[in-house]
């Protein structure tokens, strides 16, 4: 999903060129390059344009800045024999000090395999921040917030919806002697906010990332009748399911 679509035609990248490219069924691809010093941008206009088993068709472009990516769609389809993959909106990322990713826009991400397996995912106002920011000294920022829709096979084609009802956080830390190149330690976890799960008949999953122990949360099971069952679990159960790199 973050990354350019498959294209085995390579045009001449020359600044401000606009270059036409005939497909193999009669389509069109048009794209345009624009490169000045740290800028790389690139917008790809597929029509109905079959590339070897793949036809593409939609509107894709990528913006590269220094230690920034941006990708956006007004939405791109693409066939293969295997699978049918659609994607529309805008996602920002960000590697360099820290590791850093929102989408501004609503995105959507579809897949329908030719066995019939679905995948579906949708968000709004997704937000990820790991790592340095400049503020006098360099603050240690962890922040993940937003919300998102997903079905799939796993959840046997029901949609669940995931939100943050309080921002996953933990607390800023300053360090002025902090080299903004460190990585930060490989700690994916929160001590603050809240995340709900929830399924179309009412049940959810609440974890609660503010327990008084900082090496677990709160996890609370609330079925279909608003029956609730709570417990701890170590955040070691969930940190690999909350990773964004």
């Amino acid at each position: 999903m973050f990354a350019l679509p498959e294209f085995s035609r390579t045009p001449q990248e020359i600044p401000f060129d606009e270059q036409v490219l005939s497909c193999d069924n009669g389509g069109v691809a048009t794209i345009t390059f624009d490169h000045r010093g740290s800028q790389d941008d690139r917008r790809y206009v597929f029509e109905d344009c079959q590339d070897g088993e793949t036809v593409l068709d939609g509107d894709f472009w990528f913006y590269d800045r220094e230690f920034r990516n941006f990708i956006s769609e007004t939405g791109l389809t693409v066939e293969r024999p295997t699978e049918t993959i659609h994607f529309s909106g805008h996602l920002r990322e960000r590697v360099v000090p820290h590791l850093w990713f929102d989408s501004r826009e609503p995105v959507v991400f579809e897949r329908r395999a030719a066995d019939g397996s679905f995948y579906s995912l949708s968000g709004s106002g997704l937000y990820f921040h790991y790592g340095f920011i400049p503020k006098g000294p360099y603050h240690e920022v962890v922040a993940l917030s937003g919300m998102l829709a997903l079905a799939s096979e796993r959840t046997g084609n029901e949609l669940l919806r995931a939100e943050t009802t309080e921002e996953l956080n933990r607390p800023p830390v300053s360090d002025p002697e902090t080299d903004w190149w460190e990585p930060l330690p490989d700690d994916w976890t929160f001590t603050g906010g809240s995340l709900r799960v929830t399924a179309l008949d009412g049940s959810a999953v609440l974890l609660e990332a503010d327990n008084g122990d900082e090496t677990s949360a709160r996890l609370t099971l609330i079925d279909s009748t608003g029956e609730r069952i709570s417990f701890d679990e170590p955040w070691s159960v969930w940190q690999e399911n909350l990773r964004f790199d």
